[in-house]
């Protein structure tokens, strides 16, 4: 895949905020971001790189430039999945989180915003899946965790 307008395309990540995702993708320097970006892959250290990136990106008050960096690394999540000879449709099911996470926020707020940062990093490490109407998340090596998904698409169902 390699690029982000075709990430953008796959997940069907709406016009507006794709052209927005296209242009800030030109102006990040990803190469002084890099440490970061790496952190956001694994589980314990996920947490301290997204808070580095947000301090590196500045002010962000629609979250398009975090989001931008997400999908930038979705871009190298594409080719972990290859390797892993996980399917395409997976791996679009899974990332079309950053959608549908814009699409709630709209819904709840009226704007195209990404406010969910804290959660991505699950989905771009391989951490969580979706397959399906459910997603599986490896919480340890012995744990999954298993998403319901309001049908809606609102929030997760408590069982």
């Amino acid at each position: 895949m390699g690029k982000i307008n075709e990430i953008c395309r796959v997940i069907c990540l709406q016009k507006c905020v794709t052209d927005k995702v296209i242009d800030l993708d030109k102006k990040i320097d990803y190469t002084k971001a890099e440490s970061s970006l790496t952190k956001l892959f694994s589980r314990s250290s996920w947490d301290d790189g997204r808070k580095e990136i947000k301090a590196m990106l500045g002010d962000d008050p629609d979250g398009l430039k975090i989001l931008t960096c997400m999908l930038h690394c979705a871009e190298m999540s594409y080719d972990m999945y290859k390797n892993k000879g996980i399917s395409d449709k997976i791996f679009a099911d899974t990332m079309k989180c950053f959608t549908r996470f814009i699409n709630e926020h709209n819904d709840g707020y009226g704007t195209m915003q990404f406010d969910r940062d804290w959660w991505t990093a699950r989905h771009i490490s391989l951490n969580l899946f979706r397959i399906g109407e459910l997603e599986y998340e490896k919480a340890s090596k012995k744990v999954i965790r298993i998403h319901f998904l309001d049908p809606r698409g609102l929030q997760c169902i408590k069982v």
